[in-house]
């Protein structure tokens, strides 16, 4: 059950948050969003406090890129 969710998350991130230089804020912003969701928050708010999170301890100015979902 638990790797089933890992998966899910795992290709939800593929999908949506691309991966950036190691060490950038973009893999830090990834790597937090994947521990929010594994904790059962939904996508928008994972997103959310990762945003909050980086911006608060490695960059102010961080935007992160996030793709739109694909259309199934």
């Amino acid at each position: 059950m638990k790797h089933e969710l890992q998966k899910r998350v795992q290709k939800e991130l593929d999908e949506r948050i691309p991966r950036g230089r190691p060490g950038s804020a973009q893999n830090i912003f990834r790597m937090q969003v994947n521990a929010y969701r594994l904790h059962g928050l939904e996508f928008d708010e994972s997103r959310a406090q990762a945003t909050d999170g980086v911006r608060r301890y490695y960059d102010p100015a961080f935007v992160p890129l996030v793709l739109p979902p694909r259309p199934y």
